[in-house]
């Protein structure tokens, strides 16, 4: 089992030079095998974060390994919403589509994130 200090080590590397970026969202990538793991990734602060910035930056192999993980990562519902405040809507749109019954916005996401999402959302429709 990989533990959770590792796990912190390599998403700080997310933050680092380009091939440090793109390898640690490689290793990321790769870990999101195990089911623990994936449960672990999407908890360390500031990693979705830095996973959506890296899916729209300027490297293509770093940018299609985010895009991959962030849909593994997308199964947790808590994690679909992490990335809709970091701006990335497609999964947060993809459960409200579907109106999966695991998906309560009542129950999971405050009043102040509600406003935020539909705020972005209705601001990129504009766009």
């Amino acid at each position: 089992m990989v533990d959770i200090e590792f796990l912190s080590a390599v998403v700080k590397s997310l933050t680092r030079d380009s091939e440090e970026r793109k390898e640690a969202v490689g290793l990321l990538l790769e870990l999101s095998d195990i089911q623990a793991v994936r449960r672990r990734i999407g908890r360390i602060q500031g990693c979705i974060v830095m996973l959506v910035s890296i899916l729209n930056g300027d490297d293509p192999d770093a940018s299609h390994d985010a895009a991959k993980l962030l849909n593994i990562l997308s199964s947790n519902t808590q994690n679909a919403l992490h990335m809709a405040e970091a701006g990335y809507f497609r999964p947060l749109v993809q459960y409200l589509k579907e109106g999966n019954a695991g998906f309560s916005l009542s129950h999971t996401i405050t009043s102040f994130s509600i406003i935020y999402v539909v705020h972005s959302f209705m601001i990129l429709q504009v766009i």
